[in-house]
């Protein structure tokens, strides 16, 4: 018989931060009933379904990983670093092939470890909710999002294999543009709102340089009609550049999707490395948040610009793209890139880059119940011990997080008051031996690869 009684989760012992517009910073207990924050007070003496251990640990809202692409990161590890990118490129021109030769190579079942691989990693690093731009294989990722646990915001990136628009009357790229949105909406139909509403989904272009315009055009009309967000790369690297002053006889790519009507609050602009002052000033004006992604631009010797979008008063968020999925070691980079720009040691300060990973990403996903731990938040927690031998003593619990922890002093996240981990172990995954089959086919992969000659040029398998 099913009880009436409410299912009540109590984080008890820590230290809570509790984020949102006015953050303040107490030794409290969160409760957390029915997936629903309902208290933050010290020494709660109600009923309790499921008590956490948070003693020693600074207590968070939910990280929220605002860019990432699921699946590449396994594979290209140890790969792409240290290889002079094409003239004008980005670090993905570089393993495209690899990536491509492996989509071929793997079984369905290990491209779908392979992908939950990476997934482990978001988990481990205090991501509560993941921001994915998918290249294909959204099914397999819409079943990790299940059976894990957490929340994601899914979007199916389009269209994939073409490099850029060579004009504007594309009628190729038109073609597999239109294929892929209609892929993105498929997703849409079948899984937002999937899993009690942790599933949701958003369009996808690719691109200013990679979308042909009527596709475009046709991705703000199907937003609108659904109140679907946008997510897409904006003025990424200088081919993107180029490829777009081509096809309009010399706009940026900002000034491109403005005058098409792709900028707004529903935007979110991933990148942004080379908009100019004027750019900036339209993203403001439009309302559009963007992305910076510290550790992937600083591999490709590029400074991300937090603090140029921050300090023109844009909505910022955090993602960690490619590469590596460790949100904490984002936080602290971003931090002092901020500083190494402003040239200025009290610019991009501890709190304030925090919330690049909790309340700005919540706007822009249009959340308020996300990215805080007032009364009505979803209960999503995660708890970062602050007694290793890093980060402790803590003066500042705010900047002993930011600046000196780091992904193993993750102790629990949970997601609407569930554990998705636990004791620094993702709750429902066999770790160990997920691990050991990616590991297989991924050295199996590079071996293959390398015979065939599409890893990176000068790069082989260590044996």
């Amino acid at each position: 018989m099913e009880s009436n009684q409410p299912r009540v989760t109590v984080i008890r012992g820590g230290l809570v931060w509790t984020g949102g517009a006015e953050p303040r910073l107490i030794q409290a207990d969160v409760v957390i009933e029915d997936g629903i924050v309902a208290a933050v007070e010290p020494d709660y003496a109600g009923q309790a379904t499921t008590e956490v251990d948070a003693d020693g640990c600074i207590v968070l809202p939910g990280l929220i990983d605002s860019h990432v692409h699921p699946g590449p990161s396994p594979l290209i590890r140890g790969v792409a670093e240290d290889c002079a990118l094409p003239p004008s490129g980005a670090f993905f021109h570089n393993t495209s092939g690899l990536l491509g030769f492996a989509r071929r190579e793997l079984s369905a079942a290990e491209y779908a470890a392979v992908l939950e691989w990476d997934c482990v990693s978001m988990l481990l690093g205090g991501a509560t909710t993941i921001v994915n731009e998918q290249v294909g294989y959204h099914d397999m990722w819409a079943e990790i999002v299940g059976r894990l646990g957490f929340r994601g915001e899914m979007g199916v990136s389009y269209p994939t294999g073409r490099g850029s628009v060579s004009s504007r009357d594309d009628a190729d790229a038109a073609a597999a543009g239109f294929a892929g949105l209609q892929a993105n909406l498929e997703a849409y139909t079948a899984y937002s709102g999937a899993f009690g509403g942790r599933l949701t989904v958003h369009l996808s272009p690719h691109g200013p340089d990679t979308v042909a315009e009527a596709v475009l055009r046709e991705t703000r009309a199907r937003a609108d009609a659904l109140g679907l967000n946008i997510h897409l790369h904006v003025a990424q690297h200088p081919a993107e550049v180029a490829t777009v002053a081509a096809i309009t006889g010399g706009l940026t790519s900002v000034e491109y999707l403005g005058g098409i009507g792709l900028l707004g609050p529903d935007v979110l602009a991933v990148h942004a490395t080379h908009a100019t002052d004027a750019d900036l000033d339209m993203l403001a004006r439009t309302g559009t948040s963007l992305v910076v992604c510290p550790a992937r631009r600083a591999r490709e010797g590029v400074s991300a610009p937090a603090f140029r979008f921050a300090s023109r008063g844009l909505n910022v968020s955090l993602g960690t793209d490619s590469f590596s999925h460790d949100l904490l070691g984002d936080l602290s980079l971003c931090a002092v890139l901020g500083k190494l720009t402003a040239s200025d040691l009290d610019q991009l300060v501890a709190a304030q880059v925090l919330s690049f990973a909790t309340a700005a990403p919540a706007r822009t996903l249009r959340r308020p119940d996300l990215g805080h731990l007032n009364p009505g938040a979803r209960g999503d927690v995660v708890a970062v011990d602050l007694r290793t031998a890093f980060n402790a003593p803590a003066f500042d619990p705010v900047r002993s997080l930011v600046y000196y922890s780091s992904v193993g002093d993750v102790r629990h996240t949970l997601v609407d008051g569930e554990y998705v981990v636990r004791d620094r172990m993702v709750v429902h995954c066999d770790t160990q031996k997920l691990r050991e089959q990616v590991t297989a086919s991924c050295r199996r992969v590079w071996e293959s690869a390398n015979e065939a000659g599409v890893l990176p040029a000068g790069v082989a398998p260590v044996r």
